[in-house]
């Protein structure tokens, strides 16, 4: 593979990971998950939320309960490929991938 094809999968791999920040692509990724989980026998157990007292709590009424899916989506999926993202942009930036595109024009067949 020469620099110019691989710059070329790197822009459609970034492209990739940054599409599947959606709700669509983790709710794909929680029913493999879920499936596969089943097959070997482990179910998933949504964990339990802690009341506030409502004397410690003035505010109790705005309180939102976010459930472990919710948690997960957030703290991982979303973490994750944003790791990935950041990670490739580290590595391959702006200047990097028109250079590598450059040094195609030097490559001879």
């Amino acid at each position: 593979m020469n620099v110019a094809a691989a710059s070329m999968a790197v822009e459609g791999l970034l492209a990739s990971v940054e599409a599947k920040r959606c709700e669509s692509a983790f709710a794909k990724f929680w029913d493999a998950a879920v499936t596969t989980g089943n097959s070997i026998s482990v179910e998933y157990d949504e964990p339990h939320t802690r009341k506030v007292s409502r004397r410690l709590d003035k505010f109790w009424v705005n309180d939102t309960t976010v459930t472990g899916r919710d948690h997960l989506r957030t703290m991982f999926f979303y973490a994750s490929l944003d790791l990935i993202t950041t990670a490739l942009i580290d590595r391959y930036g702006s200047q990097t991938l028109p250079l590598l595109k450059s040094v195609t024009s030097l490559h001879s067949p």
